[in-house]
């Protein structure tokens, strides 16, 4: 996070893949008073359940996250370090940007926020990386990239996964392929969107 941004961010798992990343965070509101707002979008394929979140709405995604197959990706290695060291080559070829006070280029840690290896189903390999803006380690954009069984054999795919309510897009050698617009949530106690984000209390500044 900022210098006066405060958070932690989640991952909820099914078995051994996950299925929802959100976040809980603070930021300064006026004297001795932080604004606390929380965040969430969904990383399972299928939508889930609707959920009664904090803040007094429900969460009721319509649509599952949508997995893209990576072009020019080589055949995933056998051994899980060597797939590991792919996947850092593989992120090399995106980029991503955030439109703030202007236009900002994100940055990657080479780090994976997550690694998972099911035991069981079509994924064999997968992580989350994450991009984040210049002034701190708030994630702005994070990408799931997923070697999966196939009928041809294994294949890479990818989603990117939006964690900011600002206009930002990906691009992947150089070529845009995919664009969140600026984030307004749904009218209502309810929101039906993958991404979801909403302002939860002022409190306290405890310093």
């Amino acid at each position: 996070m900022t210098a006066t941004g405060r958070g932690d961010v989640f991952v909820w798992n099914r078995g051994d893949r996950p299925q929802v990343i959100g976040c809980i965070l603070t930021g300064p509101g006026d004297a001795k008073k932080r604004l606390a707002f929380q965040e969430f979008h969904l990383l399972s394929e299928d939508p889930i359940a609707p959920t009664d979140m904090q803040g007094q709405f429900r969460w009721a995604p319509k649509d599952g996250l949508k997995l893209r197959p990576l072009e020019g990706a080589p055949e995933p290695a056998e051994a899980p370090a060597l797939r590991l060291a792919q996947m850092r080559e593989l992120m090399a070829d995106f980029s991503a940007d955030m439109q703030a006070e202007s236009t900002w280029e994100l940055r990657l840690l080479r780090q994976p926020l997550l690694r998972y290896q099911p035991k069981e189903g079509p994924v064999v390999d997968g992580a989350l990386f994450t991009y984040v803006w210049t002034k701190g380690t708030d994630p702005e954009l994070v990408l799931l990239l997923e070697c999966r069984k196939t009928k041809d054999g294994r294949k890479w795919f990818y989603a990117p996964v939006r964690f900011t309510n600002r206009e930002v897009w990906l691009k992947h050698r150089e070529k845009e392929v995919w664009r969140g617009a600026f984030h307004r949530e749904e009218g209502g106690p309810e929101s039906t969107w993958i991404y979801t984000t909403r302002y939860l209390a002022t409190i306290p500044d405890p310093r």
